[in-house]
């Protein structure tokens, strides 16, 4: 059984799955909770971040259409290529400053790429640091995220 199996269509009977990420988890590795098409991936409609977590791998959340708003914490360094690509129920995203890489080597490659027109993007960053690449909110092959710098935790979280 490879990881993303592991919960295939996970929640898909029912109202979906707010997951708790636990404290001590550090890593949620590639294809976790992938699924090759939205009827295929895990209903998750929530996901509560634990504060040890350190890097979230490729295609980690890909289709999971469900989730409305992340809020990473602030021990967060680094988002994998396609880590949330199509989760079009999107609307809001937190990046702490303690995110130093996102890997983009292409528009295609963005983790929130075919994500909804929507999504606004809101860093506690002034600007975007060099460890993100260049095309880490792009949403479409033309077309990038409104992005918020220097914006605090607080402050999203009253949105």
């Amino acid at each position: 059984t490879s990881s993303s199996d592991i919960f295939y269509q996970a929640g898909q009977n029912g109202t979906g799955i707010t997951l708790t990420i636990g404290n001590n988890v550090t890593t949620i590795p590639a294809y976790l909770f992938y699924g090759p098409g939205a009827a295929d991936a895990p209903k998750l409609t929530s996901v509560n971040f634990g504060s040890g977590l350190k890097s979230i791998g490729n295609y980690a959340f890909r289709y999971c259409t469900g989730l409305t708003s992340l809020e990473f914490p602030s021990t967060l360094t680094s988002i994998g290529s396609y880590a949330f690509q199509y989760c079009t129920g999107l609307t809001k995203v937190y990046i702490p400053s303690s995110v130093t890489t996102i890997t983009a080597g292409s528009y295609s490659a963005a983790p929130f790429y075919g994500c909804s027109t929507s999504l606004k993007i809101y860093c506690e960053a002034a600007s975007k640091p060099s460890g993100w690449g260049s095309y880490w909110n792009y949403g479409t092959s033309s077309a990038t995220f409104t992005t918020t710098w220097s914006y605090s935790r607080e402050d999203f979280e009253a949105l």
